[in-house]
């Protein structure tokens, strides 16, 4: 019997990340077969994910053109995925979270009226400007999607909300099957390395150790100076604290990070990581500073506080549940924030010890169970699958 074939579309770092364990559970499927579509809406950054997960493209578009408007990327990641679509005899699609190539292959699939697969539905802000355009991204992919995946049970109710609700079932985040199989694939293949390069950073046992990492757009200017502002002041504040901040190659946060931070003892500029040196940083840190959406999801799983330099966030489970703490960017919350961690023990092991609630490492599997459960009721007739 032929194989259902999957487009699993990806386009940029956290795709590929959150997509691996489900590619690499796929491959050893008998219904359905992944064909991965990688976009490049980001290339030098996700080229070392696909090598760590040993994951191979079937198909490279290669969209990135540079200084192109969002509508041109779109309008290129709409024709070039229409393609593939059309003449590689596609059967579904899947895409991932919230990208521009996520939302240009939910609406091919639903162009060509076929089913999408949503991995990580229902997450929101409830401001269609932050983060921008992400959360308009996320709402257009659910209006079309088939089956909806989302990680959690307020991701879910963001859904019933939108009357999305169809269809949608709470299975986790594939961003801890990814971390979970990276970490066995680092212990598999010898941590030597690994503590090697951190020795060479100049990184000293004893020391506590915060991680820091930001990028996204809102947090250029004023917010981006109160965040190096606040770690001049906590490395001159606590002696035994390194700070490990890989910088971003946009300009608008590499020349002002480099300006507040360059040459500064305990502070460590590093180039941007490749995902298994993040993990195994983010595993050696106390604790996490970010205004990413994974890192978010991860430190839970790895019991380290979450200190989140956002305004508003669309996962706040970890903040309902004790583990990551809103802050923004604001040069005394951060300050306050993490000196109490550092200061307060009890404080730290709350924070640290508090229960996952984005997953157990399961979700992969979850997901390519209930497409089975899809296909087979659509092959029967049976009309709409629908399970909640």
């Amino acid at each position: 019997m032929k194989r259902h074939r999957c487009a699993i579309v990806i386009g940029t770092r956290p795709e590929a990340i959150k997509m691996a364990p489900i590619v690499a559970a796929l491959k050893a499927d008998s219904l359905i077969e992944p064909v991965v579509v990688v976009t490049g809406q980001h290339d030098e950054l996700m080229a070392p994910v696909l090598r760590f997960f040993e994951l191979e493209a079937d198909f490279k578009l290669n969209v990135l053109v540079p200084g192109q408007s969002l509508a041109l990327l779109n309008s290129r990641l709409l024709s070039m995925l229409d393609g593939v679509v059309r003449d590689k005899q596609i059967d579904s699609v899947m895409v991932q979270g919230d990208t521009t190539s996520a939302m240009a292959g939910a609406t091919v699939g639903f162009y060509h009226r076929l089913p999408v697969f949503h991995v990580e539905a229902g997450l929101r802000t409830n401001d269609i400007y932050a983060p921008f355009p992400e959360e308009f991204n996320r709402r257009v992919i659910d209006q079309v999607a088939t089956l909806k995946f989302p990680p959690t049970e307020i991701a879910l109710q963001n859904l019933e909300k939108d009357g999305l609700q169809a269809n949608s079932i709470v299975v986790g985040n594939s961003v801890i099957d990814a971390l979970l199989l990276g970490l066995r694939l680092i212990d598999e293949r010898g941590q030597e390395r690994y503590n090697a390069w951190m020795n060479g950073i100049g990184f000293q046992a004893g020391r506590r150790r915060i991680l820091v990492t930001t990028h996204r757009r809102e947090n250029i200017g004023e917010p981006l100076l109160n965040i190096c502002r606040a770690l001049r002041t906590l490395s001159d504040r606590y002696p035994d604290l390194e700070i490990a901040l890989p910088v971003h190659k946009n300009p608008a946060f590499f020349s002002v990070i480099h300006e507040e931070l360059g040459g500064r003892d305990r502070i460590y500029l590093l180039d941007p990581l490749p995902y298994d040196e993040l993990i195994w940083l983010m595993n050696q840190s106390d604790i996490i500073v970010t205004d990413s959406g994974g890192l978010q999801e991860e430190a839970p799983a790895l019991d380290k506080p979450v200190i989140v330099l956002r305004e508003v966030t669309e996962r706040p489970e970890g903040v309902d549940a004790g583990c990551a703490r809103l802050v923004g960017t604001d040069f005394s919350k951060i300050v306050e924030s993490v000196s109490m961690l550092l200061n307060d023990s009890a404080t730290y092991q709350s924070m640290a010890q508090c229960l996952n609630p984005y997953g157990d490492g399961t979700t992969s599997d979850q997901i390519i169970r209930h497409i089975h459960q899809y296909l087979h009721r659509n092959r029967l007739g049976e009309g709409s699958y629908a399970s909640t």
